[in-house]
């Protein structure tokens, strides 16, 4: 009998899929994704295409719809491990462009230009020196410049020249910020807002940890930041059921994979050699295997997974090395 392929899933995992495109169609509540297109609502809000150069790219909305749209796109950032360029034409129809079948890419290469000139006029016109906004400038410098790369367009941002100016009035910021009273200020700032964070994490973490427990013992609760990770900011796992595997991000694998993922992995350890893919790529459900070290970390997808959550969880499931 063949086996049934699910296109009902949590949000997390639908994005997953979307981002393998392992499968033509799934859906979560109100977000959804038909072939490349993923949906938020009957919006679309990013879409996976190939560049001039045959590279998986995708190109998310630049416009900004509802809160639970921001969430969507969130999911869909951290599924998607190729490059991403965010701009307002997507080649899919619904939203603001509503008959856009096509990607118009003059059009999003205006817009990411437009960007940049926007940020670089209102950083030349500071009173106070911000490095995000230094680094955001740079971040719409790559935008449209490797925009321009990947579909062939032209970009002439003359960054040195940018680059003088804003160092220029960078310098004259920074003579004005740097007496003795505003360093001590400054120091005294940075250091009570470190201790207030790692107060807060802390107390966070306890707040937050019977819904871990909940959550490792099969409930479908949320999980908040401060708890879905372990210390080395790898994923956690638990048994959802008797044959599926669930990723405290919200991906789902057969058990069995589980189970054959854990025995390479061990094999890895074993050797003190890491696994590179080869030209057929592994899978385990819908995800491919990037790589395993030697360690038996290991990368899937968006995840990584570190080899003593893997050991703590094979132990707890009795997995055999046979």
């Amino acid at each position: 009998m063949a086996k049934r392929i699910k296109h009902v899933f949590n949000n997390s995992m639908c994005a997953h899929v979307w981002a393998q495109q392992t499968q033509d169609h799934g859906r979560s509540g109100n977000m959804h994704f038909q072939d490349t297109t993923l949906f938020s609502y009957h919006t679309p809000i990013v879409n996976i295409v190939k560049d001039a150069h045959g590279v998986t790219t995708a190109l998310m909305t630049s416009h900004t719809y509802s809160p639970s749209s921001s969430q969507h796109s969130g999911e869909a950032r951290r599924s998607f491990t190729g490059p991403i360029f965010y701009v307002p034409s997507l080649g899919a129809s619904g939203g603001r462009d509503r008959n856009a079948f096509y990607v118009d890419h003059k059009y999003n290469q205006r817009h990411l230009l437009e960007q940049y000139e926007k940020l670089k006029a209102r950083l030349l016109r500071a009173r106070i020196f911000y490095q995000t906004g230094v680094e955001y400038l740079d971040h719409c410098y790559t935008q449209a410049t490797e925009y321009a790369k990947a579909f062939n367009l032209e970009c002439n941002i003359p960054l040195a020249t940018d680059a003088a100016e804003i160092d220029a009035r960078i310098v004259r910021l920074k003579a004005l910020e740097n007496s003795p009273k505003r360093i001590a200020e400054r120091t005294r700032k940075a250091e009570n807002k470190r201790i207030a964070e790692e107060r807060r994490f802390a107390e966070a973490k306890i707040r937050h940890a019977d819904n871990l427990i909940a959550w490792l013992n099969g409930h479908d609760n949320y999980l908040a930041y401060e708890v879905n990770h372990d210390d080395n900011g790898g994923a956690l796992l638990r048994r959802k059921d008797e044959n599926t595997v669930q990723t405290s991000m919200g991906a789902e694998v057969p058990y069995e994979h589980a189970v054959t993922l854990y025995r390479i992995a061990h094999f890895c350890r074993k050797q003190e050699s890491d696994w590179l893919p080869s030209e057929v790529p592994m899978l385990i459900g819908h995800f491919t295997v990037n790589r395993i070290e030697k360690d038996g970390t290991l990368h899937i997808g968006c995840h990584k997974l570190n080899w003593p959550i893997i050991e703590a969880f094979a132990k707890a499931n009795n997995f055999s090395m046979e």
